[in-house]
């Protein structure tokens, strides 16, 4: 088809302009049914009835067509979102004026108290006594308690082998607080420092220091910190205990009483032990020459036997001297109604089991068991657990009975004073 007719047939069928018909006429190449149906399908329309000689109308309606073509956007369908207004602008406080000055004083305040506190010209010295005081609780230094070794491991073997005692150590252990306790309450216990000094020699380091280290390569410890018994003679690990059960000073003097009746050195002799026994050697040869102060002297046990002595043989029961024979109260049959049985634990570490009667006084126990030692009364001390004076608790006229000591154990120890 002639293209100026293809252009006057398009304006003629759409009601566009020449120009409108010759752009949709060359993107098909002139072919009339295509462009008109290009047309359509871009929204125009229109004059599809106008006659052929109505072109130049066609054509100034054609002007009004292609500005309606290019100019109405496209309606908005359902699917499209219509832009929200934009939101309000306000102002909001989250807290008034007096919660804001609250806070503001607290914050102040907290400030203030944790800025440390030195007042002028303040006396420091006070502070330090109390510190080095709490220190010494700890540290194992100050009166009484446990003597330690300074001699060297060896040396000291050296020295409790010519004794005839055995070696007992301690390994202190700086950040653990039960090798603190033991120094503060066992090793300074009277009773405890008393069996020590009668079959022990105490040697105790830090375990940070050089003989401790050294004590720590040679021995390979079960428990930390280590203490133990050992062999003067060899060296040998005789025996490890948990620390734990030496917290309580009265639990460690029964273990280390228990350790020294099954175990013995040869030719050992426990100090108070000679000492318990030369005392009744003398009193028994004081009884012999007179026969009236032999027949004062009640039997002393017909019960339980004591304890076998450290060197293995079984020790004869001491007898009281007779200046103190009077104030021993007699052992009654085990038949009898008021019976007290009491273990009675002496200064050598030996233990025995006493019947006595329910109506003695305190008094009376007193100088049974400081003539069990060839003391005095007064010149001993009775314990209970835990810890406990019988002589500050009760009176001496109390009776065994009101005081609940059947079946209990009593821990002697000399009197300091």
């Amino acid at each position: 088809m002639d293209p100026s007719e293809a252009i006057a047939q398009f304006s003629a069928i759409t009601g566009t302009d020449i120009e409108t018909a010759k752009f949709y006429l060359s993107m098909t190449n002139n072919a009339l049914e295509p462009a008109v149906s290009l047309f359509m399908d871009q929204g125009g329309g229109g004059g599809a009835g106008a006659p052929m000689g109505n072109a130049g109308g066609g054509g100034g309606g054609g002007g009004g067509g292609r500005g309606g073509a290019r100019a109405p956007p496209p309606p908005v369908t359902d699917f499209e979102e219509e832009v929200r207004a934009p939101i309000a602008q306000f102002d909001d406080r989250l807290m008034d004026a007096n919660q804001q000055a609250l806070w503001d004083r607290q914050r102040e305040k907290a400030r203030e108290s944790s800025k440390p506190k030195v007042k002028a010209l303040a006396d420091f010295s006070k502070k330090e006594e109390d510190r080095d005081a709490f220190a010494k609780l700890f540290d194992g230094s100050g009166p009484g308690g446990c003597e330690n070794c300074p001699l060297p491991l060896q040396q000291c073997s050296e020295r409790a082998e010519k004794e005839g005692k055995w070696v007992l150590v301690h390994i202190h252990v700086e950040k653990e607080f039960v090798s603190h306790e033991l120094r503060r309450d066992t090793w300074k216990d009277d009773t405890v420092a008393d069996l020590v000094k009668g079959s022990f020699v105490f040697w105790t380091r830090d375990d940070d220091s050089d003989e401790g280290t050294s004590f720590q390569n040679l021995y390979r410890a079960q428990h930390t910190p280590f203490v133990g018994v050992l062999d003067p003679r060899t060296g040998r690990k005789v025996k490890e205990w948990d620390p734990k059960v030496f917290k309580e000073p009265l639990s460690a003097a029964d273990i280390l009483t228990t350790f020294l009746e099954k175990h013995t050195l040869e030719g050992n002799m426990n100090p108070l032990k000679k000492k318990a026994q030369e005392a009744a050697a003398a009193a028994t040869a004081s009884a012999s020459s007179s026969s009236s102060s032999s027949s004062a002297v009640p039997p002393l046990s017909t019960g339980a036997a004591p304890a076998a002595g450290v060197n293995g043989t079984a020790p004869p029961a001491p007898v009281p001297p007779p200046q103190l024979a009077a104030q021993v109260p007699d052992e009654p049959d085990a038949s009898e109604k008021d019976v007290v049985k009491i273990r009675i634990v002496n200064l050598d570490g030996s233990k025995r089991v006493r019947r006595v009667r329910g109506s003695d006084t305190l008094a009376a126990l007193f100088a049974l068991c400081g003539a069990l030692n060839g003391l005095g009364a007064g010149e001993v001390e009775l314990l209970v657990p835990p810890q406990k004076k019988l002589r500050d608790t009760f009176s001496m006229e109390t009776t065994l009975a009101d005081a609940g000591l059947d079946s209990s154990q009593v821990t002697i120890h000399r009197k300091l004073g």
